[in-house]
């Protein structure tokens, strides 16, 4: 029996633009809360928030331009800090475009999805 794994990830793996969406709940008032919006990985460690949506109780807030630092382990783990946005953003990455993200703040859960945007 032969394991035939694929090639390791790095930071940059993690490059272009991403549609995101996360769901869930957090500390604020109300609780429930939704984004939805487009983050870009440069492959080099900078992950900006383009532009997002947050629904919190039906008020929606358009926000955007707000960056930090994620880093990429060989197996797809993601790991991001947004000031402004997030204290702790992890996810797992299925392949170059694709994953699974959640917001792990403290009395926050998000759970969400990853997918890059093609360019037109």
């Amino acid at each position: 029996m032969t394991s035939n794994k694929g090639a390791a990830f790095a930071g940059a793996s993690l490059r272009g633009q991403f549609g995101f969406y996360l769901s869930g709940y957090d500390t604020q008032t109300p609780p429930l809360v939704s984004k939805l919006g487009v983050i870009a990985f440069d492959g080099q460690g900078t992950a900006t928030f383009q532009d997002y949506l947050v629904n919190r109780g039906g008020v929606t807030t358009r926000k955007g331009g707000l960056s930090g630092n994620y880093n990429v382990t060989a197996n797809g783990r993601i790991s991001a800090s947004v000031p402004g946005v997030t204290q702790t953003l992890i996810g797992y990455l299925i392949n170059v475009n694709s994953g699974y993200l959640l917001v792990a703040d403290p009395g926050s859960e998000q759970p969400g999805k990853l997918g890059q945007v093609a360019q037109p």
